[in-house]
C-alpha cells in the first residue's frame, strides 16, 4: 500500500515543477492560440491536460491581462498556500504567455498572500462562520481531526488552510485501495488521477470499474491519444446513460449519466460536483463529501446505485 508520506511527496512534486507549466500553457492559450498551447506543452514535455471543452472555454477567453493572472492565482490555492495539512495542498499557478511584461512571480505572491493570512485570527478567518457547528475542527490550526470524522465536506479552493485539496484526496485513496475502485463520473480527462489509477493496478490485488457518461467517452479516449497511454489489465470502462430516452419536437434524446462519486475498498466514498478534469481541480468552485465505514448507510446506498447502473452499462473494448 502506497504510503501517505509517499502520496504527499508526489503531489508536492507535481505541485512544484507540472502545475506551474500547465498555468503557464493556459495563458498561452488564452492569450497566443491553440498551435502555440501545443507547442508550449509539447517542448516542456508535460501531458495535455485540457479537454476539447476546456480548450474552447480558454480560447474564448481573449488575453488576459497582468492583474486578472494575479487575481486568477490569489483565487486559487496550490501554490498560494503551501502550509501543512493532513493531505499535501499540493498544486501551483505560475504564469506567463509569452509576453514578459504580465509575468507574475508565483514565489512572491506566495510570500505575501501566506504573510496576509498569518496576520488574521482565526475567529477572523470563520468569519461569522459558529465554529462549534464546523465538526471536528480543531481550532488550534490543526485540522487532521476534521478529516477523519465519519462524514466531512471538502470545498476547491479549500475552505481552510491545512485541508487537503480535492484531487490529491482523490489519488490517494485511489493509490490506498487494496481490493477495489468503483467510480461513476461524468467527464473524466484529469491525467493525474489516471495515473493513480493505472498505478493501483500494478499490483494485480486492485480491480477498478468506471461507468462513463457515453456522451463523454470521446473526451477520455483523447485524453489518452494524446498522453500516448494504455488502458491496463484490471481496469474496465463501461458506457453509462441516463434513464431515457427523451421524446422533444426535435427527436429522442438520451439523458446524461451526470452521477460523480468513487467508491474504494467498499470502505470510502467522495461524490459531490467534482468532474475529473484539471478546470475543477485548479480553477473551479467545487465541493465533494468525505464518508468512511464499510457499513455507513451512504457508501451502501452508492453501492447500489453503482450495481444497478453497472447492469445496464456496456463495456467499453478499448483495443
Amino acid at each position: 500500500m502506497t504510503s501517505r508520506k509517499a502520496v504527499e511527496k508526489n503531489q508536492t512534486t507535481m505541485a512544484d515543477s507540472t502545475l506551474p507549466l500547465q498555468y503557464e500553457a493556459v495563458f498561452i492559450l488564452a492569450n497566443e492560440g491553440l498551435d502555440s498551447y501545443c507547442e508550449y506543452v509539447e517542448s516542456n514535455e508535460i501531458t495535455f491536460f485540457l479537454n476539447d471543452e476546456e480548450e474552447r472555454y480558454f480560447q474564448d477567453q481573449g488575453r488576459i491581462s497582468s492583474s486578472e493572472r494575479k487575481e486568477f492565482i490569489l483565487k486559487t490555492s496550490r501554490l498560494v498556500n503551501k502550509k501543512p495539512g493532513p493531505a499535501s495542498s499540493s498544486g501551483g499557478e505560475d504564469q506567463g504567455s509569452g509576453d514578459n511584461s504580465d509575468n507574475v512571480d508565483a514565489s512572491s505572491t506566495t510570500t505575501t498572500t501566506e504573510d496576509k493570512t498569518d496576520n488574521i485570527s482565526k475567529e477572523d478567518a470563520l468569519d461569522s462562520t459558529d465554529a462549534s457547528n464546523v465538526v471536528g475542527m480543531d481550532m488550534s490550526g490543526d485540522y487532521t481531526l476534521f478529516t477523519k470524522q465519519p462524514v466531512y465536506v471538502l470545498f476547491q479552493p479549500p475552505l481552510y488552510d491545512g485541508l487537503p485539496h480535492i484531487q490529491d484526496l482523490i489519488c490517494e485513496s485511489i493509490l490506498n485501495a487494496r481490493s477495489n475502485i468503483r467510480i461513476s463520473m461524468f467527464v473524466f480527462t484529469d491525467v493525474f488521477i489516471y495515473n493513480s489509477l493505472c498505478q493501483a493496478t500494478t499490483t494485480g490485488a486492485v480491480t477498478i470499474d468506471i461507468l462513463l457518461d457515453a456522451t463523454q467517452v470521446e473526451q477520455f479516449l483523447k485524453m489518452l491519444g494524446k498522453n500516448c497511454l494504455n488502458v491496463p489489465d484490471g481496469l474496465n470502462i463501461c458506457l453509462n446513460s441516463g434513464t431515457g430516452p427523451y421524446q422533444r419536437n426535435t427527436g429522442a434524446t438520451m439523458g446524461l449519466a451526470h452521477e460523480k462519486f468513487l467508491i474504494c475498498d467498499e470502505d470510502k466514498a467522495i461524490f459531490g460536483s467534482y468532474n475529473y478534469t484539471w478546470s475543477a481541480a485548479n480553477i473551479n468552485r467545487e465541493n465533494v463529501v468525505v464518508v468512511s465505514g464499510k457499513q455507513h448507510p451512504i457508501i451502501r446506498s452508492l453501492l447500489q446505485q453503482f450495481n444497478k447502473m453497472q447492469e445496464t452499462c456496456i463495456l467499453f473494448e478499448t483495443d
